[in-house]
């Protein structure tokens, strides 16, 4: 078969999604470049960062927590249950950067203090509600919340001390952000990375898009990628909207 002609791809944002993007395209062949206002591609800490602040990517501060079942206490089943996948996505990541290591998926714990024991419950009751439902079991079922004694817990994770409630969540994992991204950057040959260059806006439509820059310039490409996540909003004026940036937030890694 004959391959799909290579593209030239501008890419804005160069966190978590934005290095994964940067790695795929380009292994398929395409000319990636990627835009980030970040001085580099590491994280650099809050005190030592110069004035005006620049921030760094949210994946350097993430959890990278990956929670179907967690997810069920604000999240629509059907939309939790796609967790499941992801998990195998990420693991498939993982090994085909060399890096298994990367991945965890032991389990996640939901612990509460003897006071906080009626919270705890309303979030299992909402659990225990949506895993019932069609949309869960037909996606990907799994086994159920685990009730832990003092025992289970001081085995699984003997530095947690004091919690007098815990349950297991079985099958979630985690992944190690920080790692995850230095290794996507790492791999990603080929691509041009353009650090220190903010992108305000990006624009795009069937015969492809712009990237337009912070310095004034506007690019042209066959393809344009928006991942700036909740970086996004800097180019919103107050009070105005732009394909919802406004309303976008950082979160954990899904």
């Amino acid at each position: 078969m004959a391959q799909p002609p290579s593209r030239q791809i501008g890419i804005a944002g160069a966190g978590l999604l934005g290095r994964l993007l940067a790695w795929q395209l380009s292994r398929a062949g395409h000319r990636v470049s990627v835009f980030d206002v970040s001085s580099g591609p590491e994280p650099v800490p809050r005190s030592q960062a110069g004035d005006p602040y620049v921030p760094t990517a949210a994946g350097f501060t993430a959890a990278g927590m990956l929670s179907p079942l967690a997810e069920l206490d604000n999240a629509e089943p059907a939309l939790a249950a796609i967790g499941w996948r992801s998990l195998e996505l990420w693991q498939q990541i993982a090994q085909e950067l060399g890096r298994p290591e990367l991945v965890k998926v032991q389990g996640s714990l939901l612990v509460a203090h003897r006071s906080d024991l009626g919270a705890a419950q309303r979030v299992l009751d909402r659990m225990r509600v949506a895993t019932a439902t069609s949309e869960w079991q037909s996606a990907s079922p799994r086994e159920s919340v685990q009730k832990l004694d003092a025992a289970d817990l001081q085995s699984l994770e003997p530095s947690i001390q004091g919690p007098s409630h815990a349950w297991l969540l079985p099958g979630e994992g985690f992944i190690h952000t920080v790692a995850t991204m230095q290794a996507l950057y790492a791999a990603a040959a080929g691509v041009d990375w353009h650090w220190g260059q903010g992108v305000l806006a990006v624009h795009g439509g069937e015969g492809g898009g712009t990237l337009c820059l912070l310095d004034g310039r506007t690019l042209a490409f066959d393809v344009v990628i928006d991942v700036r996540g909740a970086g996004a909003k800097a180019g919103v004026p107050v009070g105005a909207s732009r394909s919802g940036a406004e309303t976008v937030r950082g979160c954990a890694v899904k």
